[in-house]
């Protein structure tokens, strides 16, 4: 048989010898994946991921075997509403190699200098456009060949906040306690947590007077909540004086925006002068008499 074999054609040894048949077979198949039916294309047609993670981006996927050189060309095609360089960082266009070797389905290989950009800035959700093209060696493009992600906005719009005015009698002797309530604006709840600091400042009412009692810190409204407070102390007394004010200040917010951040402490006056009094005085004429001698 095998002396058979080497004294016939190719053609005649395909059909008569089995085992030449089945290595021709194999090599014709071993060249066809080899050479001309490697896959590349994008991952996905669509992707978002929150600006602040990044995640989810596109790859490209590989399939088939590399047995050459191999590359493929992603580009920004500049159609997006990000901004390159402030909303996403990419280098375009941008030379993949893919290294040689097999690639099961579903293989893949990140994209070179492909990532977000977060920030703290509230605006619209944006994307960006990528394209597929210039193969070499033995790649072809797959069906995915563009592929726009969206970058999707994160950030919370801070809350106005506002600081009331509060109007109160000073007492006699004892302590009053002025609350001051921070709030959010309209009567709603903080989307987030939100810190400030503030401060009393005097005007006609000084804590060197001894009107009320200095006050500076940090204060917090808790997301879900509408409102904090602040309480300063104002001493009581029983002199006769005109009404006096001090403010609290707010300042540095975290999450929010001051809309009135200055509440105005005003401390009436609720003693009395004592009145006044006076004598009279009197005079009367003297009673007449008549003397006479005996």
């Amino acid at each position: 048989m095998l002396s058979f074999c080497k004294k016939t054609s190719l053609r005649l040894q395909i059909g008569l010898c089995p085992t030449k048949t089945l290595f021709w077979i194999c090599m014709l198949l071993g060249m066809g994946v080899g050479y001309g039916q490697v896959t590349v294309e994008f991952s996905q047609a669509t992707g978002s991921d929150d600006e602040d993670s990044g995640g989810n981006l596109p790859v490209l996927l590989v399939t088939g075997n590399v047995l050459v050189s191999t590359t493929v060309t992603v580009t920004d095609a500049g159609t997006g509403t990000a901004t390159s360089g402030v909303d996403y960082d990419f280098t375009s266009p941008q030379v993949v190699d893919i290294p040689i070797g097999t690639y099961l389905a579903g293989s893949s290989i990140p994209i070179p200098t492909l990532a977000i950009t977060g920030d703290t800035a509230v605006e619209p959700n944006e994307t960006l456009n990528l394209g597929l093209s210039g193969e070499t060696g033995n790649a072809t493009l797959g069906a995915q060949t563009t592929t726009t992600y969206t970058i999707t906005n994160d950030d919370v719009a801070p809350d106005p906040i506002s600081i009331s005015d509060v109007t109160l009698a000073e007492g006699d002797g004892a302590t009053t306690n002025f609350i001051f309530t921070v709030s959010v604006d309209g009567g709603g709840n903080a989307a987030s947590t939100i810190d400030f600091d503030y401060n009393t400042v005097d005007g006609t009412a000084t804590t060197a007077d001894g009107d009320y009692v200095l006050n500076a810190g940090s204060g917090q409204i808790t997301a879900g909540t509408p409102s904090t407070t602040i309480t300063v102390v104002v001493n009581g007394d029983t002199t006769v004086e005109p009404t006096e004010g001090f403010t609290v200040v707010l300042s540095n917010p975290v999450n929010a925006t001051l809309t009135d951040g200055t509440g105005a402490g005003t401390i009436t006056n609720d003693d009395v002068a004592p009145d006044p009094i006076s004598i009279s005085d009197v005079t009367l004429a003297g009673a007449r008499r008549t003397l006479s001698s005996r």
